[in-house]
């Protein structure tokens, strides 16, 4: 293994030697993971991880830094690759995971548009969101990814203040349907939601000048007794 590293190093101009982590053997390292998967651990550890007082996560990146450099061998590769949740590339896997996880959301909420701290599968997803619509701001967003978000999620709104605005004005909206009032006490949390706080905000916004003329339409036009 120390050949296959040295020979990798010098093979693409002055790499810097992988450190290598406390497991003695693959086989060792491979037995350690599958426990670890296992046991309800994620093929993909995050670097720091430790198992069994071992470094799983550092032996995981160790293994993927050696494909990389071309220094991991054939049995190796396929053996990895046989681990449910295995990914050589972890940032690809992890936008699948949270498009699984965005899909999920929709199923159960009916749109996709979660607010940041909303999680699915222990996925922060909308907070994941929250990032792809910074990314888009300043054009730092992968192309491919924003036309697949665009495609698979129709409803996906990338303005993140319109987003709030909708989801709250979903909630709007059923609250005003069992009510029939559009005063909601601004300590309300209506199905999960602080529709109290969503509340004084618009109505802010609106007093302030701050609020597309489209929303306050829709405002005015739904909730009648909105002024009163």
């Amino acid at each position: 293994m120390t050949a296959l590293i040295e020979e990798a190093g010098t093979a693409q101009s002055r790499r810097r030697p992988l450190a290598k982590p406390q497991l003695r053997t693959f086989d060792d390292g491979l037995e350690l993971l599958v426990r670890f998967v296992t046991a309800g651990g994620p093929a993909t550890p995050p670097r720091n991880a430790v198992f069994e007082n071992l470094p799983i996560g550092s032996w995981v990146h160790y293994q993927r830094a050696l494909y990389r450099r071309g220094a991991l061998g054939e049995r190796e590769v396929q053996r990895l690759a046989q681990i449910p949740g295995w990914a050589w590339d972890v940032r690809a896997a992890r936008t699948e995971s949270a498009l699984a996880a965005l899909h999920e959301f929709v199923a159960r909420y009916g749109h996709a548009r979660p607010v940041r701290g909303a999680r699915i599968n222990g996925i922060n997803i909308g907070l994941w969101v929250q990032n792809r619509r910074r990314e888009n701001r300043v054009g730092a967003l992968d192309p491919a990814l924003k036309e697949r978000i665009e495609r698979e999620f129709p409803d996906f709104v990338w303005d993140g203040n319109r987003a709030i605005f909708e989801v709250g004005l979903e909630f709007m909206r059923s609250y005003y349907a069992e009510t029939g009032s559009s005063y909601v006490p601004v300590d309300t949390c209506f199905e999960g939601f602080w529709l109290g706080h969503w509340c004084r905000k618009v109505r802010a916004k609106i007093a302030a000048g701050e609020l597309d003329s489209e929303l306050v339409s829709i405002i005015h036009g739904e909730f009648h007794d909105w002024t009163k």
